[in-house]
């Protein structure tokens, strides 16, 4: 919960899809890491990179010049807690380290189905909204048990429900990405379909008319023919 004095490095966690298909999911989201980045850099601070999904790492490679330090994809399966535990031991790895000063995060949050909202929060250095009330003018607090265990299993419980919720939200917006825009192409492959339907019909009805028309023609040029020859 402590800001780190002459720490120069802010690591950035991307977190997108390994595939494409989902609309503008893995976009939006890249678009906001790398505003980020930018913001970081202009104020003179490195960024190190983690990127979560094959599509942030395939933006950043193209766009930018900046090393990737972790590169993470997806299981089959989804989201387990020790795909959460993993990575939040990869994000304490680097935060011990003295030149870096905080971990943020580039995700998806997930509202509904059809509203999912790129967003940026700050992991480390915890950040905690208090409310004032009548007990904070209090002087002193009692805690049972002491301090220091209470919030040595809390902060480790709520980090790895922070990352857990990250990556939930994450994979819940991907897969809404994708079940509206398999939904839009599918509704567009109908309506072209239609409009392929109605053009056959109109072409195999322009091709039964040319082919009437060649055997009335014969039949007149024969009709002729037979009619010479008989006299007529």
């Amino acid at each position: 919960m402590r800001e780190k004095e002459g720490a120069d490095q802010t690591l950035l966690l991307v977190i997108a899809a390994d595939q494409g298909m989902c609309g503008n999911y893995n976009g939006r989201v890249c678009r906001l890491a790398h505003s980020l980045v930018d913001e970081e850099l202009e104020q003179a601070r490195e960024v190190l990179l983690i990127t979560k999904g094959l599509k942030a790492q395939e933006y950043f490679e193209k766009k930018t010049d900046l090393p990737i330090a972790v590169k993470l994809n997806w299981r089959s399966e989804g989201v387990s807690l020790e795909d959460a535990d993993e990575l939040l031991a990869l994000i304490l790895e680097f935060y011990e380290k003295e030149e870096v000063g905080s971990v943020q995060a580039a995700y998806t949050a997930f509202y509904s189905p059809v509203r999912r909202e790129p967003e940026a929060i700050k992991i480390l250095p915890i950040q905690l909204e208090l409310e004032t009330s009548d007990l904070a003018t209090e002087r002193e607090w009692f805690y049972e048990p002491e301090i220091f265990p209470i919030v040595e299993e809390l902060v480790p419980t709520y980090l790895r429900v922070q990352v857990y919720d990250l990556l939930l939200e994450s994979y819940a917006s991907e897969q809404a990405a994708r079940m509206m825009a398999m939904e839009d192409a599918a509704d567009r492959a109908e309506k072209v379909l239609v409009e392929l339907h109605a053009q056959y019909n109109k072409v195999r009805r322009e091709l039964v008319t040319i082919d009437l028309l060649g055997i009335l023609s014969a039949a007149q040029v024969l009709k002729k023919e037979t009619a010479a020859k008989m006299g007529f």
